[in-house]
């Protein structure tokens, strides 16, 4: 998160604390409350990277609360895009007579929870952070890959299969890392591969690999096919 997200959130929160107070006190104190959300987002990335997961979560839900709270007017459409460039997307793609309203570090810290979610296999749980990370940018490639990935986990190949074409779809217009483009191959490869559609499989993990040369996980799967390959010849 860039210093334009303190900046932006302090316009935001002028605008939604006290009436009585003046515009340059609320702008004053919605700097504040920028920086400190900011700040919170960055700890809470951390612990999370620590495995940290309670700590993070008591973060997270007080920042999700925050931003609940003043995300209250109907008269106004809340997104929380990653770039800027994509709030131009998003006005073209989806036009209105209200106002749009970019609230940075929103979908940041619902990523971080269904993340939490889905490494304690609380499935459901994911999949409704995921959902509404999604509703507020669905530009993020991360979250269809993810949407994927529970789905993967919780044995619904197909539906994982058009979570993953959507999250490549979404990572190669937006110019995301080739390690997102990838990771959305592999998972569609293993949808593909539970499937029973091997030579698809072979092609998605081929295709990874193009993207993420030497990928354990890509070239085990890979292993795997060619095994079964063979004893379906016997």
């Amino acid at each position: 998160m860039k210093k334009s997200m303190v900046l932006c959130l302090g316009l935001i929160f002028a605008f939604t604390l006290a009436p009585s107070m003046s515009i340059a006190g609320e702008y004053e104190k919605g700097v504040k409350a920028g920086q400190q959300i900011r700040a919170d987002l960055d700890k809470a990335n951390e612990l999370v990277n620590n495995k940290k997961f309670d700590q993070a979560s008591k973060i997270l839900d007080k920042d999700i609360a925050f931003y609940k709270s003043i995300m209250t007017d109907k008269n106004a459409v809340y997104v929380s895009l990653d770039e800027q460039d994509d709030l131009i997307i998003f006005k073209k793609e989806h036009p209105t007579s209200k106002p749009v309203v970019q609230v940075p570090g929103y979908s940041k810290a619902l990523s971080l929870k269904a993340y939490i979610a889905s490494d304690k296999q609380q499935w459901p749980s994911a999949m409704k952070y995921l959902a509404e990370e999604i509703k507020y940018n669905p530009y993020s490639a991360n979250a269809y890959n993810e949407q994927g990935y529970v789905l993967n986990m919780t044995k619904r190949p197909k539906e994982a299969l058009k979570l993953y074409e959507k999250g490549f779809e979404t990572a190669v217009r937006f110019k995301y890392d080739n390690s997102v483009k990838a990771t959305a191959l592999r998972g569609k490869g293993y949808a593909l591969t539970e499937m029973g559609d091997l030579k698809g499989a072979k092609k998605a993990y081929e295709e990874s690999l193009k993207l993420e040369p030497n990928n354990q996980t890509a070239l085990d799967e890979l292993k795997y096919i060619k095994n079964r390959e063979a004893k379906n010849k016997f």
